[in-house]
């Protein structure tokens, strides 16, 4: 476990680091006096390193310009509770125009935008990490495990436990 020193008073900046590591397999544990934790089992992210440089997965969502900071949105905070509201706010337009808008681009509502990026990452850690489906549930922005495990459950046809040992052996 190491310890970095993370003084960096734009939390937005912030948020888009402690992402980063994250999706390049490096738990964060932010211990709140400006510096935070990092775990990173190199072992198992060792077919991630291309050349010294960390590979990062390719988006879920669609190379859209006109949703571009919709899915900046919610990328940088899938894992805190956000409502449409909020990325319309965040956008600039109204929800009901938003909801059309992506509704209209995608075939899919920003909740559901944001429900599969809560899974993607879901999935991610349930594969790559020891983590229990509460800590994971919690990790990705549930703010109850039953509503994660309803949400994975209706999407992948089984419990988060089952697919993880469906996949791992894969």
């Amino acid at each position: 476990m190491a310890k970095i020193l993370a003084v960096e008073e734009n939390s937005v900046n912030q948020k888009v680091f402690f992402n980063c590591l994250q999706t390049a397999g490096i738990q964060v544990v932010d211990l709140g006096d400006y510096s935070v934790e990092i775990i990173q089992n190199l072992l198992n992210n060792i077919d991630n390193i291309n050349n010294g440089e960390l590979m990062m997965d390719k988006s879920i969502f669609p190379p859209i310009p006109k949703l571009e900071e919709v899915f900046k949105y919610i990328e940088l905070n899938y894992q805190e509770p956000i409502s449409l509201k909020e990325v319309a706010q965040f956008v600039g337009y109204s929800g009901a125009y938003l909801s059309c808008l992506v509704r209209n681009l995608t075939g899919k509502t920003v909740n559901d935008w944001i429900t599969e990026r809560r899974l993607a990452q879901a999935r991610d850690l349930l594969l790559k990490t020891n983590l229990s489906v509460y800590e994971i549930a919690i990790s990705v922005g549930y703010q109850t495990p039953n509503h994660f495990f309803k949400q994975f459950r209706d999407y992948h046809n089984v419990s988060p436990k089952v697919w993880k040992q469906t996949h791992h052996n894969h």
